[in-house]
């Protein structure tokens, strides 16, 4: 029965240190919204340690082309700046954090890899709005559907013990109850971790 505890535990956990140890990725898509033909010249994406950035690291991982840029970092920081080098101007955004515009935490307790954002390049700035949720949801569906037939695969081998092993019969209302049980609990360590 140990033996089993520590299998469940380890299941339970997987998700998180998978997740742990993934390399993030924040992805900008670029919209031009100026009159004029532009080439990018040099882009610079800036952890902000303070509100209005005046302390800060350069996300040294980040690449751009004409209509994407890509940065690779560890872990998310709060807040960001971006810094884009035109061939007419340089063009620069407010400070954005990095769930700014999303529509609730519950999003980013689901803890992405990526987050994404539309960049739009004006005639003096750059306006930069979160794109994360629509970009996520699919993965949040995929992630409750494997804590599910997770849950369903746990179930079966608990049925399987019962019946094979210990020749006892189990009903199916005390299933049912473990299968709630073991989507909730999944689901409450996906949240956490």
């Amino acid at each position: 029965m140990k033996n089993t505890g520590l299998f469940l535990i380890a299941v339970l956990l997987l998700p998180a240190l998978v997740n742990a140890f993934a390399e993030k990725q924040i992805e900008f898509s670029i919209i031009y919204n100026t009159f004029d033909s532009v080439d990018l010249l040099d882009a610079n994406l800036m952890q902000c340690k303070n509100q209005d950035c005046s302390e800060f690291l350069v996300e040294k991982d980040f690449e751009c082309n004409i209509h994407f840029c890509l940065a690779k970092v560890d872990s998310f920081a709060s807040m960001y700046k971006l810094s884009m080098d035109f061939s007419d101007k340089k063009r620069t955004s407010k400070v954005f954090e990095h769930n700014q515009g999303v529509y609730s935490d519950f999003l980013f307790s689901f803890q992405p890899e990526k987050i994404s954002f539309d960049v739009k390049v004006e005639e003096s700035n750059l306006s930069v709005k979160n794109t994360t949720f629509f970009s996520n949801l699919w993965k949040m569906i995929q992630s409750l559907i494997v804590i599910l037939v997770l849950s369903f695969l746990l179930v079966l081998l608990v049925i399987i013990f019962f019946k094979f092993l210990l020749k006892k019969t189990v009903s199916r209302k005390p299933v049912f109850y473990v299968y709630l049980m073991l989507v909730f609990l999944l689901i409450i360590f996906w949240i956490i971790f």
